[in-house]
Formats: structure tokens, C-alpha cells, sequence
């Protein structure tokens, strides 16, 4: 797996509010936190999601594709 940009849960929350919905080869910093978000509509592809919370987290329609993720 390529994981070309590093990012906290922040950053990705700024870029989904912004408009973005797919997120490719992103790995997620570990033990970041998705408390009580929408992410719903999103997509991830090759990414690397490791200890992270989605607590309360609006996942409709979310896809992961070829990512690992561990929660």
C-alpha cells in the first residue's frame, strides 16, 4: 500500500467541509479521534486508517476501498 499524505482527523474534517469526498492513499495519524461528525458520502481508497475512534460518527454511504482499518 502507497500512503502519499500524512493527515490528522482535523485536516480531514476541514477538507470534508470544504467539499472534498474522496480521500486516496491518506493514512490517518493513530489514535485520532472522529467524534460525532458527518463523513457520510465519502470515499477512501489505499488508506490507512489505524486506532482510530468513530465514535457517534455519521457513516452512510461511507466506502473503504483496499484500506486497513483498524478502530
Amino acid at each position: 500500500m502507497y500512503i502519499e499524505d500524512d493527515i490528522s482527523a482535523n485536516e480531514l474534517v476541514e477538507r470534508y467541509l470544504k467539499g472534498q469526498r474522496v480521500f486516496k492513499e491518506i493514512s490517518v495519524f493513530e489514535n485520532e479521534k472522529f467524534d460525532s461528525i458527518d463523513l457520510s458520502g465519502s470515499k477512501f481508497e489505499n488508506c490507512f486508517l489505524h486506532t482510530i475512534s468513530f465514535n457517534k460518527v455519521n457513516l452512510s454511504n461511507v466506502v473503504f476501498n483496499e484500506c486497513n482499518l483498524k478502530c
